[in-house]
């Protein structure tokens, strides 16, 4: 009798030990739960001693290395999203184009590779007005080969071209005289002056390396516009040079003209500006993309196959709230114009990250990241809510996006407004290099492939 019992207390301990396997390896613990709850019930409830009158399930078999490797090649894996927001306008870029020096750093870290490209880890990137400059200059390249930017030349394309593209007419300039010399005719020849500088007038959207999204609204057609790299794969009639979609992208009502775009073969044109009041994040656009191209992503079946970074600028005009109120109760329609287009901007953005927050679900918070500086850490603008492009602003908003990375993530709940998250935006970020890393470097074992890009033509 003391032997069948020590049997029976033995066959427990075996089970605990199994159980804290399970535990720690992540295997499902409802089937030894429900094992050991039958060894009990036989011996108390039955008074069941002799080991052999005791039902006890059959052991699972385990899993060879084998399999376990056979599992792992099986595995989908995940689509990798990059969407870049215009930042709010002006020189709120910089905020953006700052957060992806940062991301582009964590990669080299998390890779050993100092090398390392955003565009090495994205599957596809997006954009809406700088942020689709952004998102061409890290995609784009020469002949194929590797990016022709790295991140940290985002942001610098915007602090060397502020003074031109960010300068405000005279004050003393009568509304008669500045009507009739158009005003925003210099900051779009500087606009102009810019692209051509960062894209050359070769570069089409075929000189991308992987998927690309950039936004804009084409006033021909009175419908919002996405210039797309598989459009352009597929005919030289949704082709356009990087100048011109740079242009249309960044072309923000009321601070720069319409951009006339034409393309390659000179049959699709547009007349364009920023896309930000009617997109003001990309990323419902890229995700929708990316779920409905089975062509260049076969096995995604929902938002669990997609790992997903948007990055935005700040909204609101910075600075103090009483202040901005004060200030626009004293505005007339004039100066209303180019806050408003910012407003529709900024709120479309943060309506986008609502639904696109709430659509990842549980798996929100592994597989969706929104970086977005805090309104009230910005340094004070100017009575219109805009920064003058002089050398004290550029410096100071720099500062200020280094002080986001130290800030905690601001996070999204739907009809609960934003909440602050446990992490920092820097340690945010730098989790996420490390799951684009892990990705990356996962391919290579999987039996099929997770992504299969269309290539341009040779000739």
């Amino acid at each position: 009798m003391e032997e069948a019992e020590e049997m029976q207390v033995e066959r427990l301990h075996e089970f605990d030990a199994e159980a804290a396997a399970a535990a720690a390896g992540g295997a499902d613990t409802d089937k030894l739960s429900y094992e050991i709850f039958s060894i009990l019930e036989s011996k108390f409830l039955f008074g069941y001693t002799d080991p052999h009158q005791l039902w006890l399930p059959p052991k699972p078999p385990q899993p060879s290395e084998a399999a376990v490797s056979v599992g792992k090649a099986a595995q989908r894996g995940k689509v990798c999203v990059l969407c870049v927001d215009g930042g709010g306008g002006g020189l709120r870029a910089l905020l953006a184009g700052r957060a992806l020096a940062h991301l582009e750093a964590a990669l080299q870290r998390a890779s050993g590779n100092p090398d390392a490209r955003v565009a090495d880890y994205f599957d596809l990137a997006a954009g809406t007005g700088a942020g689709g400059v952004f998102a061409a200059m890290l995609f784009s390249t020469h002949s194929r080969g590797a990016p022709l930017f790295r991140a940290e030349d985002t942001w610098r394309l915007v602090a060397d071209h502020a003074p031109g593209l960010f300068r405000r007419p005279a004050a003393s300039t009568s509304l008669f005289c500045r009507a009739k010399k158009r005003p925003l005719a210099a900051p779009t020849a500087a606009l102009s002056v810019a692209m051509k500088a960062a894209f050359g007038q070769e570069l089409t959207l075929r000189d991308t390396i992987k998927p690309v999204l950039i936004s804009c609204y084409d006033l021909k057609s009175s419908a919002p516009l996405l210039f797309s790299r598989a459009d352009a794969l597929e005919s030289q009639s949704y082709d356009f040079r990087l100048c011109e979609v740079g242009r249309a992208a960044w072309s923000e009502p009321g601070r720069f003209e319409p951009a006339e775009v034409a393309s390659v073969d000179g049959v699709t044109s547009c007349a364009a500006v920023d896309g930000g009041p009617t997109m003001g994040s990309p990323a419902a656009a890229a995700i929708t993309h990316v779920l409905h191209n089975k062509h260049e992503f076969p096995f995604v079946r929902g938002v669990e196959d997609l790992l997903v970074l948007s990055i935005g600028g700040c909204s609101g005009t910075g600075g103090s709230a009483d202040a901005d109120i004060v200030r626009m109760r004293r505005w007339g329609p004039k100066e209303w114009a180019r806050p408003i287009a910012r407003i529709a901007a900024d709120g479309a953005a943060d309506l986008v990250d609502h639904a696109v927050a709430r659509a990842f679900g549980q798996c929100h918070s592994s597989n969706y990241l929104r970086i977005q500086a805090k309104r009230e850490n910005m340094p004070p603008c100017g009575p219109d809510g805009e920064y003058d492009p002089t050398p004290t602003n550029v410096q100071a908003l720099l500062a200020a996006a280094d002080e986001t990375m130290k800030q905690r993530n601001v996070e999204s709940v739907l009809f609960e407004g934003r909440r602050i998250g446990e992490q920092t935006n820097a340690e945010k970020l730098d989790w996420f290099a490390a799951e684009l890393v892990a990705e990356h470097r996962s391919r290579g074992s999987r039996i099929a492939p997770t992504v299969a890009f269309k290539q341009p033509a040779l000739g």
